[in-house]
């Protein structure tokens, strides 16, 4: 699934399509085996999840810290109105691969 990069901002254009964005990691949370990493660029933010399914992206993703620039290939997709807990809709990219870009190098699932 190489794509070229889509900027945050225009992810709602592209519902249910694969992309490619890169950003700087905010803040991750984990809810119960689904990881959450919250990334942003210049034209906004966006939710990156982590499938509890995802082993190597889990592996990847404990990895990553707050101010980490990243790399997440996924589908994009609505978030589920009880994940928001408002009417707002939100979307957020189901990841199949990020990169990690780092002093260390990079490293990919």
């Amino acid at each position: 699934m190489e794509k070229d990069k889509i900027n945050i901002g225009d992810l709602g254009n592209h519902i249910g399509e694969p992309v490619y964005v890169e950003g700087i990691v905010y803040e991750i949370k984990d809810h119960g085996g689904i990881l959450i990493v919250d990334l942003y660029d210049e034209s906004g933010f966006v939710k990156v999840v982590v499938g509890p399914d995802n082993v190597y992206g889990h592996k990847i993703a404990q990895e990553i810290k707050k101010n980490f620039f990243v790399g997440a290939y996924g589908y994009v997709k609505k978030a589920p109105l009880s994940s928001v807990g408002d009417k707002t809709e939100i979307i957020e990219i189901e990841v199949d691969r990020l990169i990690v870009f780092g002093k260390k190098g990079k490293k990919s699932i």
